[in-house]
C-alpha cells in the first residue's frame, strides 16, 4: 500500500509562529457605483462637473478677461508693475525686454516665458493698442502680421500713459496679496485714474464668455468721467454727448455691410456673476450719426453708477459684440 506524503511550501515572508489559513476575500464595494461613492468619494459626474467648474473660473478671472477696475488681465498688471519695481519709467533707458520677463514669471506669473513675452508685445504695439502702455525699442512686429523679435533682441520701458494705471500704488489706493508662493506681494488691481478697459478696449476668449470692446479717445471719457462726478444721475444721451463716437454715413454703412435696418447689433453686459441683459440696439441711418457699435458699449445699464466711483472708475467686464445678417 502506497502511504501519501504531504508537501509543504515554506514561505520565506511568512510567520512561523502564526498557523498557517487561506487569506480573507476584499470586501465588497458598499453601493453599486463602482466605488465611485462613499464617505471620502464623488460621483464621477459630480466630480468632473466641479473640476471643470473650477478650471473655468480660473480662465475666466485670471487668465483671458481683463478686470472692470483697471482693464488689465493678470499678466498684463503684472508685466507693468514689475517694470514699475524695476524703475523702468518713461524717463529711464530701454532694458532687455528678456530681463523684464525673467523678473516676472519669477516673482508673479508663474507660466511660460512665451505668453509673458507675447502680452509684453501686444501692450507694446501702436496699431493693437490705442494708447500703448509699453515704449519698446527694436522689431515688435507689424500690422501684416510678422512676429516680433526674440526677448533677447528688444527693449522696453513704460510709457507716459502707463502712470494713468500706477500713479499712487504705494498710497494704500489698491489692496496687495500675496503672490504664487507667499515670497512677494501683488496689486489685486492698479489704481487706473481713468477707464482704460474702454480707452484701449479688451479682447479676449475664455470659458463660456468672451470680451470685446472698442477702443474710446482718452479726452472724450475724461469729460465724460468728470460730468458723471458732478452729476451722477446724468443720461445716456448725456454720455455720449461728451463721448461722440465716430460718424458713420448710410452709405458707409451700406458699403461695408455694417448693421442697419435689419440687422442689429445685441449689447451683453455682464457683471460678476449676475444675470446677462441683453438688448437690441438698431443702426442710426443718417449721416453722422452715432455708430451703434459705440453705442452699444457705452449704453450699459449700470454705466452712470459705476463710472461715478471715484478712485477706481469701473465699467462693464465683459461686453460681446456681435452682427446677424
Amino acid at each position: 500500500m502506497t502511504k501519501a506524503v504531504e508537501t509543504h511550501t515554506l514561505d520565506l515572508f511568512g510567520n512561523p509562529d502564526e498557523t498557517s489559513s487561506p487569506s480573507a476575500p476584499p470586501p465588497p464595494p458598499s453601493s453599486g457605483d463602482g466605488g465611485l461613492r462613499g464617505d471620502d468619494g464623488l460621483p464621477l459626474g459630480i466630480y468632473a462637473e466641479r473640476c471643470y467648474l473650477a478650471y473655468a473660473m480660473s480662465v475666466v478671472k485670471g487668465r483671458a478677461l481683463p478686470y472692470v477696475e483697471d482693464g488689465m488681465k493678470p499678466v498684463q498688471r503684472r508685466i507693468l508693475y514689475s517694470m514699475r519695481e524695476m524703475g523702468l519709467t518713461s524717463s529711464t533707458k530701454h532694458v532687455k525686454s528678456a530681463r523684464v520677463v525673467g523678473d516676472v514669471i519669477g516673482k508673479l506669473h508663474p507660466h511660460g516665458d512665451q505668453s509673458v513675452y507675447d502680452a509684453m508685445v501686444r501692450m507694446a504695439q501702436g496699431f493693437t493698442l490705442r494708447y500703448p502702455l509699453i515704449d519698446g525699442q527694436g522689431n515688435f512686429g507689424s500690422r501684416d502680421g510678422d512676429g516680433a523679435a526674440a526677448m533677447r533682441y528688444t527693449e522696453s520701458r513704460l510709457t507716459p500713459v502707463a502712470e494713468l494705471l500706477l500713479a499712487e500704488i504705494d498710497m494704500g489706493t489698491v489692496d496687495f496679496v500675496p503672490n504664487y508662493d507667499g515670497a512677494f506681494k501683488e496689486p489685486a488691481l492698479l489704481p487706473a485714474r481713468l477707464p482704460m478697459l474702454l480707452a484701449n478696449g479688451a479682447s479676449g476668449i475664455a470659458v463660456g464668455m468672451a470680451t470685446e470692446i472698442p477702443s474710446h479717445n482718452l479726452r472724450e471719457l475724461g469729460s465724460a468721467a468728470i460730468a458723471l462726478l458732478k452729476k451722477p444721475a446724468i443720461s445716456l444721451d448725456g454720455i455720449l454727448a461728451h463721448v461722440p463716437g465716430p460718424p458713420i454715413s448710410a452709405t458707409t454703412a451700406t458699403a461695408r455691410r455694417w448693421p442697419c435696418s435689419s440687422t442689429r447689433i445685441t449689447a451683453c453686459h455682464s457683471r460678476a456673476y449676475g444675470a446677462t441683459a441683453q438688448r437690441p440696439v438698431p443702426m442710426a441711418s443718417s449721416s453722422g450719426a452715432r455708430s451703434a457699435v459705440h453705442r452699444a458699449a457705452i449704453s450699459t445699464p449700470a454705466m452712470a453708477s459705476i463710472m461715478a466711483s471715484a478712485s477706481t472708475l469701473m465699467f462693464p467686464t465683459s461686453v460681446r459684440l456681435t452682427t446677424s445678417t
